[in-house]
């Protein structure tokens, strides 16, 4: 569906994620004005947390509570959202934050066996052990290791636990929190409400582990002031504005490195192109309404002139909607900035593989923090071979991806035996007696 210049409604919101990722701050400032200019901002919401979650995770929560707070005011402050995607655009590097998907992909590793991979060195405290009294032994592991920081030994006895004590284990920890923490929480467990975004149970829970698991030490930096939008960044936006309505708009090509797999063109294949569906908007009402029905200013605009039912209201429209001239009347060169061939050879599938490469995989090896699992490469390297090894699937997207991640887990304990001594702390003396070995180990020489 098309845009309110004529982009694909799909590709602008791939675009507005691929430019936040690559920090290319200007080009992402115009994909979400597009989105704002055709009545999509929920568009431009969900794609902006979406990259947020995935690229910087709960290193920077103050994003993710500007965000929150003013998705539930009655009505999008626009300059607000400009000035959390630059901010977004703008995180530093080394604020990068992966552990959402190295905790999944820990999980999806450890659940495989029969034993914790993480061995607790005590209990939790004493707030703690009173309100687990009654927890089954697998559940109290759980809620040990999240008090002790024993971040894959929490991820293993996660799928392992039924979903509603998870959550009552998450709220034992959130009066001890910080009061940013406690409202990061909030804001995550009532995602569906203001991101749509439509992330199981199980996702915004390992989110929530995730903000208990911030230190003290940590909150000054997650949550330091955002940087805002330049004032070169602001003329653009203002000359975009003055812009509306004109092909003179359609400043930027849409760049095919953001369409594999997640638009329609992505999985297209190339003896098969866009432009044809282009070029007819503005032919008739009837092939024109085909491509814009889904897009809201479009909608708007269409119900404004009576569905275009006469040849006066027709005309009308194309009065508003093509103050230059129709697509057919463009030059090759206007219209390949929003359409062309499709990317699939013929025959070709689609593979996670190729797109974890160009969404996930860089900005995952390159990622400084993944505190939560002790930047185990090689372990996540293992579980993506798993994943990726498994039957390609015909569409391609975070939700699915961790949809998948969960159905593996999933799969992995319905095959396990859990021996309930492997989930006991360990005592001072076994401790005690395993330090002096080494200590003695360590002391001879070859």
């Amino acid at each position: 569906m098309l845009s309110h210049h004529l982009y694909e409604l799909d590709e602008v919101k791939a675009a507005l994620q691929y430019c936040c990722i690559e920090q290319k701050t200007l080009e992402a400032c115009f994909w979400l004005q597009e989105l704002i200019d055709s009545d999509e901002i929920e568009i431009a919401i969900s794609g902006l947390v979406e990259v947020y979650l995935f690229k910087y995770g709960t290193s920077r929560l103050e994003w993710l509570l500007q965000m929150y707070k003013m998705c539930n005011e009655l009505v999008y402050d626009v300059n607000i959202l400009n000035s959390l995607t630059c901010a977004l655009c703008q995180l530093n590097k080394k604020d990068m934050d992966v552990s959402l998907i190295s905790l999944y992909l820990a999980c999806t590793n450890d659940s495989k066996n029969h034993y914790p991979p993480e061995k607790l060195s005590g209990l939790g405290p004493d707030w703690l052990e009173t309100a687990i009294c009654s927890f089954n032994p697998i559940e109290k592991f759980f809620a040990r290791s999240l008090s002790n920081r024993k971040y894959r030994s929490v991820m293993w006895s996660f799928g392992l636990c039924n979903p509603d004590t998870i959550s009552r284990i998450i709220e034992l920890f959130i009066p001890y929190l910080h009061p940013l923490l406690q409202q990061s929480i909030t804001a995550i467990m009532k995602f569906p409400e203001w991101s749509h975004l439509h992330y199981q149970l199980n996702t915004l829970q390992i989110l929530c582990i995730m903000v208990i698991g911030v230190q003290p030490s940590e909150i000054a930096n997650v949550f330091a002031p955002l940087q805002g939008p330049s004032h070169s960044i602001i003329n653009s936006i203002q000359l975009w504005e003055s812009e509306t309505g004109r092909k003179v708009r359609r400043h930027y090509k849409i760049p095919n490195e953001c369409l594999y797999g997640v638009t329609k063109r992505g999985i297209t294949v190339r003896d098969t192109s866009t432009d044809v569906e282009l070029r007819k908007v503005g032919s008739s009402p009837e092939e024109t309404f085909r491509v814009i029905y889904d897009c809201t200013y479009w909608m708007n605009l269409w119900n404004s002139c009576n569905g275009c039912k006469t040849d006066e209201e027709w005309e009308l429209f194309c009065e508003y909607a093509f103050s230059d001239d129709i697509p057919d009347e463009w030059t090759l060169e206007e219209r390949s900035k929003s359409h062309g061939p499709g990317l699939i050879n013929p025959g070709e599938k689609l593979y996670w593989r190729r797109w974890l490469h160009k969404w996930i995989t860089p900005a995952f090896y390159n990622a400084e923090n993944k505190k939560y699992i002790n930047n185990n490469n090689y372990l996540i390297s293992s579980a993506i071979d798993e994943l990726v090894l498994d039957v390609p699937l015909e569409k391609l997207s975070f939700d699915i991806f961790l949809l998948r991640l969960i159905n593996i887990i999933h799969n992995n304990i319905t095959k396990i035996h859990i021996d309930e001594d492997n989930l006991q702390p360990q005592k001072i003396e076994d401790i005690r007696v395993a330090s002096n070995l080494a200590n003695l180990l360590g002391s001879f020489r070859i």
